[in-house]
């Protein structure tokens, strides 16, 4: 016998999921480029109304509007993939928000939480780097401890959600005598401090992503997103929220019955 860990509320809920995008669901979902201005604004309004309903953040504790109840989350995830629903800044919601969850600090979860799960804050990563690529071991971005302060210097390339986003999870070098994967620190940003520059980088697909440029960044020791020189690790924890989600083949299995 198969043991589920499916309640009534969770079948409850997904059919009322079903209901609703069943509704709501538009021709333009399919046919915008992804990550273009059109559909930016479409995912917006599809996040507000998930935040109406109650069902963007099922995953996070009651206190931060959810349920604690990561079969819920997952049933709304692969319901949207299914349907192709729009997003709009999801970093914040499916990476950086756990993260804080699991290894940030009290100040920083009072902080970031309530505007990622009001939809106020969006975030974007500042991890890949052009002689690097996303590989944070190789990463060459710096920040040095100077007093209450870390100096970053540094660049980050195809930063998506770069030219809107209010904070950005950086990764940087804080110890380069160590070990490659256990010299890098993470820290939680907030956009447009001094000495940080952002140019546009246009894809082919029409859709833009960005440049950012540190020269001598000031940034605060409270920053520090969980253990310094542990960041690599860090993230890999992270993105393991990411990277574990059902809606990609939820996704691919509505487009072969497109296809069919």
């Amino acid at each position: 016998m198969i043991r589920t860990l499916w309640n009534d509320d969770h079948v409850k809920l997904r059919r009322e999921v079903i209901a609703f995008f069943e509704e709501a669901k538009r021709p333009e979902w399919l046919l915008t480029e992804p990550e273009s201005d059109e559909y930016r604004e479409m995912g917006r309004a599809m996040d507000l109304q998930l935040i109406e309903r109650g069902w963007y953040t099922l995953h996070w504790p009651a206190e931060y509007g959810g349920y604690g109840d990561f079969i819920r989350h997952t049933i709304l995830r692969e319901l949207e993939g299914y349907y192709r629903v729009p997003t709009y800044g999801g970093h914040g919601r499916f990476i950086v928000g756990p993260a804080l969850l699991q290894f940030g600090s009290p100040e920083q979860q009072e902080k970031y939480l309530p505007g990622i799960a009001d939809g106020s804050l969006v975030i974007c990563e500042g991890l890949t780097e052009p002689d690097a690529g996303s590989d944070l071991g190789s990463l060459r971005a710096t920040a040095r401890r100077d007093g209450d302060s870390y100096i970053v210097d540094g660049t980050k390339l195809y930063v998506t959600y770069g030219h809107y986003a209010n904070a950005m999870l950086l990764a940087a070098r804080t110890d380069p005598s160590a070990h490659k994967h256990q010299g890098v620190s993470l820290f939680l940003i907030d956009m447009g401090r001094d000495g940080m520059s952002s140019s546009p980088l246009m894809c082919i697909t029409g859709h833009q992503v960005n440049e950012v440029v540190f020269q001598n960044v000031a940034i605060p020791a409270a920053t520090l997103l969980g253990e310094e020189n542990r960041g690599f690790y860090h993230m890999a924890l992270a993105l393991n929220y990411e990277r574990s989600g059902v809606n990609a083949p939820a996704r691919y299995m509505a487009q072969l019955e497109d296809i069919v």
